[in-house]
C-alpha cells in the first residue's frame, strides 16, 4: 500500500509492484466473484425459480465465517418443495454455496403462497428482505413481496 497525506487524512492506494497485489485484488473482487456464481447456478436450472434473493449479513456485507449465506427462493407456481428436480437443484446450491464460501447455504424454499403468508404474518425476515435483499434472478423480490401484500 502506498499512503498519501491528504489534510487530516491518509489516502492509500494498492501499491501493483508489490507481489501481493494480485491476490489483494482476487480477495477484493471476492463478492462481486461470488453473486455472479450464485447468477450463473440458478440461471442454468431446469425448473426455474420465480425469484432468488440473497439477504442477511451477507447482502450486509457484514458476515463473519460462521454466518450462514441466506438466500429465499421461490417456486414457480404448480412445482412443490419435494418435487425431484426442484430438490436436486435447491440441494445442488447448497453444496456449490458450501465449496464457493466454506460458509453453509440457509435457503427459504417458498411458494408464492408461502411468501404471501409471510408478508399476511408480517414475518420478521421480511425486514432483512425489504433492507438487504440483492436479487440473484431478474425478477426483484421486493415486487412480488409488494404483490404478496394484496
Amino acid at each position: 500500500m502506498l499512503a498519501e497525506r491528504a489534510g487530516r487524512a491518509n489516502l492509500y492506494r494498492l501499491n501493483r509492484d508489490h507481489l501481493a497485489a494480485p491476490a489483494a485484488e482476487i480477495l477484493a473482487g471476492m463478492r462481486t466473484e461470488f453473486l455472479s456464481r450464485l447468477r450463473e447456478a440458478v440461471d442454468g436450472w431446469a425448473v426455474p425459480a420465480l425469484a432468488v434473493a440473497l439477504f442477511g449479513s451477507v447482502a450486509r456485507g457484514e458476515a463473519t465465517t460462521e454466518s450462514d449465506v441466506d438466500l429465499l427462493v421461490v417456486r414457480p407456481g404448480g412445482t412443490t418443495d419435494d418435487d425431484p428436480v426442484w430438490s436436486d437443484q435447491v440441494t445442488g446450491l447448497e453444496r456449490s454455496v458450501l465449496a464457493w464460501s466454506g460458509n453453509r447455504a440457509a435457503v427459504l424454499d417458498v411458494s408464492v403462497d408461502d411468501l404471501t403468508d409471510l408478508v399476511r404474518r408480517d414475518a420478521p425476515v421480511l425486514t432483512s428482505l425489504r433492507d438487504d435483499a440483492i436479487d440473484i434472478t431478474p425478477r426483484r423480490i421486493r415486487s412480488l413481496l409488494v404483490g404478496s401484500a394484496r
